[in-house]
């Protein structure tokens, strides 16, 4: 594709989104910055796959530092950027919202979100104590393999 075309819809990496979010490094803040107000006027529409809020996450927690509560305030006023189209929105707000307040893993609180909206409300996982913070079943494999005895 030529870089004087550019797609009025696209899907957005969790890169671009850490630079509107944090300002660092500047040149590529301020390019976000102005790619932000295109988001505002209409002329661009980002998609942005479920999956890049665990890297937002961690980034955010791992290397700024960032506390959760900080992380998940940040993040839930992201979901409502005009041009921003959030995959599974209900599902990250929700993961968003264990993460700060159950005090776990943003995937943790993600996969218990999700499992809690699917027809499939078990996990398997050795993480007991996470998942009993956040309310939805969970087994072991050593629950399963017993229960098949």
């Amino acid at each position: 594709m030529s870089k004087s075309v550019h797609p009025s819809e696209m899907w957005v990496d969790s890169n671009v989104l850490l630079r509107l979010i944090t300002g660092d490094p500047p040149k590529q803040a301020e390019e976000v910055a102005q790619l932000a107000e295109y988001l505002d006027r209409g002329l661009v529409s980002l998609r942005v796959p479920a999956i890049v809020f665990a890297e937002l996450c961690w980034v955010l927690e791992s290397f700024y530092g960032k506390h959760p509560t900080e992380i998940a305030k940040v993040l839930e006023q992201l979901t409502e950027v005009k041009g921003l189209e959030i995959e599974e929105k209900e599902i990250v707000l929700e993961a968003l919202r264990d993460f700060d307040e159950q005090h776990v893993d943003y995937i943790d609180a993600y996969i218990a979100a999700k499992a809690r909206h699917s027809m499939c409300p078990t996990v398997l996982t050795w993480n007991q104590k996470h998942f009993r913070r956040l309310q939805v079943g969970h087994v072991t494999p050593g629950d399963v393999l017993r229960s098949g005895e």
